[in-house]
């Protein structure tokens, strides 16, 4: 709220004290450039990681031990979940790689490449946002662009999702498909249906920043009922 109110630095600064609770805050930064594309955003996103960067690299050496502990079971803990507990692009990788007989290493290299592409993906299309004056589209594209490449998918990365997936289904999506995207949204059917789904809304999002760059005062329509129409 206060970043869309352009209150960068309250915003950031809400920003840089809720990764003291979940350092996933901190992935999320490039929201702040994404709603203001201009120097001043810019550099307080880069303050900000810079600061956080220094705070957790003072903690880290003040207890290196306990630090090595925390990691080390966390991520031990984190990767050896599976399927519907953690449908993340990596584990979906790793999933598939498994059937077809191949190595970790090809998992790994399958992720990094996936990466890859989001990233350049989203790179050209903040580039093509540059006049728009709706900032919901790029701002969706950034949240979905880490739910999508972040190698461990749970219960918040899910609520990340869920406001962008939700209003592109009810305002983008074209009327005779919005039934089957609020399926796939409210009824779980497999495994990996999150991660498709965001890639899809993902997707649609990125083809609408292409379409409409020529456009700039275009905007998405403010509604959440995806079925008003029927």
């Amino acid at each position: 709220y206060l970043l869309f109110r352009r209150q960068m630095v309250l915003g950031g600064l809400i920003v840089l004290l809720s990764s003291f609770v979940k350092l996933v805050t901190v992935a999320l930064g490039p929201v702040i450039p994404a709603i203001e594309r201009s120097a001043r955003a810019f550099l307080i996103w880069l303050s900000l990681s810079v600061a956080v960067c220094l705070l957790y690299l003072a903690a880290y050496l003040a207890q290196p031990e306990l630090w090595h502990r925390f990691i080390s079971s966390n991520i031990a803990a984190s990767f050896s979940e599976k399927g519907h507990l953690n449908p993340s692009s990596l584990v979906l990788a790793q999933d598939m790689a498994g059937r077809l007989g191949l190595g970790k290493s090809t998992a790994t290299a399958a992720y990094i490449f996936w990466c890859v592409i989001v990233g350049g993906v989203w790179i050209w299309s903040f580039r093509n946002s540059s006049r728009a004056e709706d900032r919901f589209p790029i701002l969706y594209a950034t949240l979905l662009a880490y739910v999508i490449v972040s190698p461990k998918m749970m219960l918040y990365s899910l609520l990340i999702a869920l406001l962008p997936t939700l209003h592109t289904i009810s305002a983008v999506v074209p009327k005779r498909y919005r039934p089957a995207g609020c399926a796939l949204l409210w009824i779980p059917l497999f495994d990996y249906q999150p991660l498709l789904l965001a890639i899809g809304i993902f997707s649609i999002l990125v083809h609408r920043i292409c379409i409409t760059k020529d456009r700039p005062r275009e905007k998405m329509q403010l509604t959440l009922n995806p079925l008003r129409d029927f």
